[in-house]
């Protein structure tokens, strides 16, 4: 269990001690010998629960101050613009812990990054994607199982495309204050690299200046009224989506469009937009489908998705990173060049409906 569970399990334990307590008191009598091991049983589990407790907490700190000092000697690297080769580290690349630390912000970021699969590879990766849904084959016990045609697959490779971004942080910073400046770069990198996968997942096509394919790719369903968004064009898009797909899946739209759907009321003048409650988060909910805003949609183009079904993230494992110390020098600034090598491509057409 991680630690909220662990404080939500001890809460709940304090609360059936202390309701114990309180009924044997107002009973006015003595406790059985049953209840007492009852009582010393709830005792032990929260002891045991403590010391779990006490253990994250006493592991978290020791890996603050370890990350609080690898960002020191990563500070200390950028400004002498060295990058000695050691377990983690070769020259020019940024140490893993640094790099994993940029791709765990990437989820906190974006939810439509955090929804895709990941997978963290080298190279080209290959699959081959049904274009319609296969079935298995039911047999005699003798009869021979035949090949499912290969025609009803289409070939998605994905690459290591080149994914950049250039950093200016103060020298100074880095110098007075080492594991601010290197949060800085962290944050930075995190948020722009976030924003810009966000925005392939939505419109990679596959030309030069994007990545493999996303989700506007996907089967098109058109607007019943042109240049007009109805509650019946949002309902098509579920209808046309197979069931067991729904589960997950998510209306994305605009800023824009979604301040039209939000208009839309049903026949006795009640919104059908609702307001929810998801993952401790404020959300918003229509035809019983959440809703995410994203400004990588443009017009009234609606995606209904379950990204975690429809696409792949693929970020190779080494980060390269290039410090520019002379170019920026009269500022007083350092450049800090990152690169990721990735791709982002459409596995599951059949997880996506795009409403044009």
């Amino acid at each position: 269990m991680n630690k909220k569970e662990l404080l939500e399990k001890k809460n709940e334990i304090v609360r059936k001690a202390d309701e114990f307590l309180k009924s044997v008191e107002a009973e006015k009598r003595a406790i059985s010998e049953q209840e007492e091991i009852e009582y010393e049983a709830l005792e032990n589990e929260l002891r045991a629960i403590n010391k779990q407790l006490k253990d994250i907490d006493n592991n978290t700190e020791v890996k603050g101050d370890n990350a609080n000092m690898e960002k020191r000697e990563f500070a200390k690297c950028i400004s002498s613009g060295e990058f000695r080769a050691d377990g983690t580290t070769h020259a020019n690349a940024m140490p893993s812990n640094i790099a994993n630390e940029i791709v765990e912000k990437l989820y906190e970021v974006s939810n439509v990054v955090a929804d895709a699969q990941y997978v963290q590879a080298i190279g080209n990766l290959e699959f081959l994607v049904e274009k319609e849904d296969g079935l298995a084959q039911v047999l005699g016990e003798t009869d021979t199982i035949t090949p499912t045609d290969i025609k009803t697959f289409e070939k998605v490779i994905m690459k290591d495309h080149r994914i950049g971004d250039l950093v200016l942080v103060s020298k100074n910073l880095l110098n007075n204050s080492p594991a601010v400046g290197v949060d800085y770069i962290i944050n930075t990198v995190a948020k722009r690299m976030a924003r810009t996968l966000e925005k392939e997942i939505f419109v990679a096509d596959g030309t030069v200046s994007h990545l493999t394919s996303g989700l506007l790719t996907g089967e098109t369903v058109n607007l019943t009224v042109a240049d007009t968004i109805t509650i019946d064009d949002l309902q098509n898009l579920i209808v046309e989506m197979n069931p067991s797909l729904l589960n997950g899946a998510k209306f994305y739209m605009s800023r824009e469009t979604f301040n039209k759907v939000a208009l839309l009321k049903d026949a006795d003048g009640k919104f059908y937009v609702t307001r929810d409650i998801i993952n401790d988060t404020p959300s918003y909910k229509i035809l019983g489908v959440a809703i995410e805003i994203t400004p990588s949609i443009s017009g009234l183009q609606v995606v209904l998705a379950n990204v975690n079904e429809a696409v792949k993230l693929k970020l190779s494992e080494n980060t390269n990173i290039q410090v520019l110390q002379e170019m920026y020098a009269t500022s007083g600034q350092i450049g800090v060049m990152v690169e990721f090598y990735g791709d982002v491509a459409l596995v599951n057409k059949q997880a996506v409906k795009v409403l044009k």
